[in-house]
């Protein structure tokens, strides 16, 4: 597991646990673009 993690970050392919703890930072970004596209 620990070395298809590796290779999977190697090929810039973020991993469910990093989505899970990063979750509110990238929606928070999506939702400022969208924000943004409004103006």
């Amino acid at each position: 597991a620990t070395r298809r993690a590796i290779e999977k970050a190697m090929n810039n392919e973020p991993s469910i646990d990093y989505l899970l703890e990063n979750q509110d930072k990238l929606v928070h970004k999506y939702y400022q673009k969208e924000l943004d596209a409004k103006k």
